[in-house]
């Protein structure tokens, strides 16, 4: 385990927004976020493998996210969801 001052948490503030599945998948993202960490800190050749996988594994996984995150926009008509989108790019 990585020392607390690498690791990254979320409970309350701009990443929690008591949607639960949005929040949940902040969380699935804090805690990959948090492996990466963990792996880039690791001294072994194998890990370098496996980082390259969690970071593959993050893209798809943030795709996911970004339109699980702008489905919940439109159907609340979200005012700025133009500028939203444009920051997932």
């Amino acid at each position: 385990m990585e020392p607390e001052s690498n690791r990254i948490e979320i409970s309350t503030g701009e990443y929690f927004l008591n949607i639960r599945m949005i929040d949940e998948q902040h969380k699935q993202f804090i805690d990959t976020l948090n492996n990466i960490v963990n792996l880039s800190n690791a001294k072994q050749d194998a890990s370098t493998e496996k980082l390259g996988e969690v970071l593959h594994e993050l893209e798809e996984y943030l795709k996911y996210h970004f339109s699980t995150e702008e489905m919940y926009m439109e159907l609340a008509e979200y005012e700025d969801i133009d500028v939203h989108k444009s920051e997932h790019k």
